[in-house]
């Protein structure tokens, strides 16, 4: 099972650059490959909202969350790698 983030963001939006090291921290926590993009770099390809965090499991996308819901991320991540999560954590 291989897991992988994208992180779309773009240089002018503030919500991006503050989420983004938390975004990080939860892939480098649970040992996730994240690949960083510039929403103005992708033209047609670019998601309609920033800061946008997509899942893939084994190349295929498993939830697409836009804005600042990164604890939907966590969340996500946890019921695809078949983890229980304590308070601690």
């Amino acid at each position: 099972m291989a897991l992988r983030v994208d992180y779309i963001g773009a240089t002018w939006c503030k919500v991006c650059h503050t989420i983004k090291p938390a975004i990080e921290k939860i892939c480098r926590d649970f040992g996730i490959d994240i690949a960083t993009y510039d929403a103005d770099e992708l033209g047609d390809n670019s998601p309609s909202k920033v800061p946008t965090v997509r899942l893939f499991k084994n190349d295929l996308l498993i939830v697409e969350i836009t804005t600042k819901h990164i604890d939907n991320l966590t969340n996500a991540i946890t019921v695809e790698k078949g983890l229980v999560l304590n308070e601690e954590f």
